[in-house]
This record gives C-alpha cells, structure tokens and sequence, in this order.
C-alpha cells in the first residue's frame, strides 16, 4: 500500500448524540393538588374555614359553626420552548435532528413544570427548619442531621398538614446525609423494602413524609454556601394547566427549515401555607456516616 494512503483516511462519527447532564424534569408530579384542564385566564380555589363544636343545650338551638369561605385567584402564564433543524445542517449530519430537539425541549418543559412549584413555594413567608445554626456562613453550618428532619416532620404535624401525601425534595448533600442515618437505611428501622442504597433514587417513605433527591440547581440560594428546601402537604399547593404541552412541527420555507414549537400554560398556587416548611440548609457541611 502506498505511504500516503493515510490521506484517504475517513474520520468516523457517532450516529447518536450525548445531551449534556441536565434535569429532565417533571419530578414534582403528582406532589400538589391535581391538576385540570381550564379554559380562560383566571383560575378559581374555593377554601373552606374551620368550624368548631359547641355544647348541646337542651330546648335551645345550638349556635352555627359559620365556617368561613374564600377564593383565592391565579392567573395563568403561557410558556414555551422552541428550536430550529436547518435543512441545510441536516445534509451534513448523521444524526436526525428532529428527536434530539424534541428531547431537549421536553426536558426544558419538565423542569420550568417543577420550577413554577419551587418559586411558588420560594414566595412565601414560611416557618423555617434552619440547620446553619442561624449563620450564613460555613463555619457555622451543620450538617442535615436526624434531628433536624424529624424537626420538619413535626412543624408540618403541628400545622395539622397531614390530610394528603406529605413531601420533602432536598438538595444531594442533604439527602446524602440524611439516607447515612440507620434509622432511615437500616432494614431494621424501615423495612426491607425502605433501604436507599438498594434502591437508588425515588420518594421514600420515612416517618409519614415522601423524601427525594432533586438537583441543586432546583434549589433557592439564601446566601452563600447556603440553600433553602421545602417541605409540604399536597393540600397546601396547587398546580394548574391551561392547556397541556402542545407540540407542533412546521416547514416555513422562507427559512428552509423546521420549526420545533412546544408550548403550555400552567401556573403554581399557594392555597395553604401553614402546610409548607422551608428548610435551610449548607451545602458545604461535612457528611458524618452513622
């Protein structure tokens, strides 16, 4: 073979591609009050006061309990997630570009679905489990300790936030601490089917409350090196779809290509805020194996 045939050499490429790491979302699904399908802009939560029970006096009639009736409003948001595939890239490419755009908006969607619950709940004035021991730097945090999530368990069951599924999503360091403790790993404390080493990440059940990793990017930064995470009772939020994600794929041909348009609308509600706990949290504090 000649000594130039390296010239005729081909370079290979990958016909699939790699999405760069990213949250795909949607993890708070089924977290919050159900969600409907609503047409206009305005979505109504009808709330229902608390009543009390008084003494029967015999010959009298007993007073009314006259529990009180409100409204609470929200106001819908459209949201989309568009791109485009060049006719003339997709000659040059060995990979379809059309599913990898589908994928990548998808994900986006997912995560501005979660998002819209956290900023909901990141608005809020709500009672603080504070495991920094009140400073806002890392000399003075500790880590997530057993004591601290039991503290979270007991704030919502003071709240009486305990009519639906209870939830917590905390940052890794957090949940890496908190999965450490054999009250919560150890078949002996959780049962066999509680141990999150054999069974990675999903919700788990501890002590009444569903825990779960989520990204740190999810999380509202407090300051420096610290994050703040929530805790809640499903009754205590409300998600709303106007219209469920609609996606539509058109040629334009002024432009010789395809056009990716995902859209929906949707908004987060705060329909009882007793029934949500914000947690805050230091993300540089040491994990203690236990």
């Amino acid at each position: 073979m000649a000594q130039e045939a390296p010239n005729h050499y081909v370079t290979q490429f990958q016909d699939a591609v790699t999405h760069v790491f990213q949250p795909e979302g949607n993890l708070l699904a089924g977290t919050v009050t159900p969600p409907i399908n609503v047409r206009g802009k305005d979505v109504k939560f009808p709330i229902v006061g608390r009543g009390e029970a008084t003494p029967l006096v015999r010959g009298s009639r007993g007073p009314e309990m006259n529990a009180s009736r409100t409204m609470l409003t929200a106001t819908l948001a459209d949201y989309q997630a568009n791109d485009w595939a060049w006719e003339t890239d997709a000659e040059k490419m060995m990979v379809e570009e059309g599913p990898v755009i589908q994928k990548t908006c998808g994900m986006a969607v997912g995560r501005k679905k979660d998002l819209l619950i956290i900023s909901e709940m990141n608005a809020q004035s709500l009672v603080t489990v504070d495991s920094t021991n009140g400073g806002a730097n890392a000399a003075n945090v500790s880590p997530f300790t057993l004591a601290t999530a039991l503290q979270v368990v007991n704030e919502l069951d003071d709240a009486n936030a305990s009519r639906g599924s209870r939830y917590c999503i905390m940052p890794p360091r957090a949940w890496a601490q908190f999965t450490s403790y054999k009250q919560v790993n150890n078949a002996d404390w959780v049962g066999a089917d509680g141990q999150p080493y054999k069974t990675g990440q999903k919700w788990k059940d501890w002590n009444g409350v569903k825990w779960m990793m989520a990204p740190k990017e999810y999380f509202p930064v407090f300051s420096a090196n610290v994050l703040d995470f929530f805790a809640w009772d499903q009754s205590a939020i409300g998600a709303i779809t106007g219209y469920e994600l609609r996606s539509t794929i058109t040629w334009e041909n002024l432009y010789s290509g395809w056009y990716h348009n995902n859209r929906f609308s949707a908004v987060a509600k705060t329909l009882l805020p007793t029934g949500m706990i914000r947690v805050r949290f230091g993300v540089t504090s040491p994990i203690s194996i236990n």
